[in-house]
């Protein structure tokens, strides 16, 4: 069973709990969540705009960083790196193989797929292809039908409180 990341959507949202649930994403618009987190060993990562500053500010275990594809992802990640400091870290990639290469060659804690309604095809190749090769965990921003996201085989599964019942949260 996938276990699940909880993103944020605003400050006000429903915390989900429960032993499946081993982190939560947190941007500088719904910092105001920390609050509310529960103490559990469920890792806190910022995300979004400005996730490096934000990490540093609230001593979060890590950040999360959405790379440009058109620019150097190895130059991006080294800067990250840089303002973060030794700490876990993601990368949210696009659903293509040669990103996800060159994201994986960067040694990220875990990669970050995004599942709208337009690459979900080309994530039910890309997955099982990257499980082939990579030994890097991998995450699923759930953007569309969680049924047909729920398919594909990835260690995590990232929502938002709204759609925690249909993941048993």
């Amino acid at each position: 069973m996938q276990k699940i990341i909880q993103k944020f959507e605003n400050a006000e949202d429903n915390v989900l709990s429960g032993e499946n649930v081993c982190c939560y994403l947190i941007s500088e618009r719904t910092e105001g969540a920390l609050a509310r987190l529960p103490e559990t060993d469920a890792l806190k990562l910022a995300w979004g705009e400005g996730a490096a500053a934000l990490c540093q500010k609230h001593n979060l275990d890590g950040a999360v960083l959405r790379i440009d594809s058109e620019k150097n992802i190895k130059k991006q990640v080294s800067a990250f790196q840089k303002e973060i400091g030794k700490k876990f870290f993601g990368l949210v990639c696009p659903p293509r193989r040669h990103e996800a290469m060159l994201c994986s060659e960067c040694e990220p804690d875990f990669l970050v797929f995004c599942a709208d309604g337009e690459s979900l095809p080309a994530l039910g190749e890309l997955v099982p292809w990257y499980h082939e090769l990579f030994l890097i965990q991998t995450a699923l921003d759930v953007c569309a039908d969680s049924g047909a996201c729920k398919a594909l085989d990835t260690d995590f599964i990232i929502i938002n409180a709204s759609q925690g019942e249909n993941f048993g949260c």
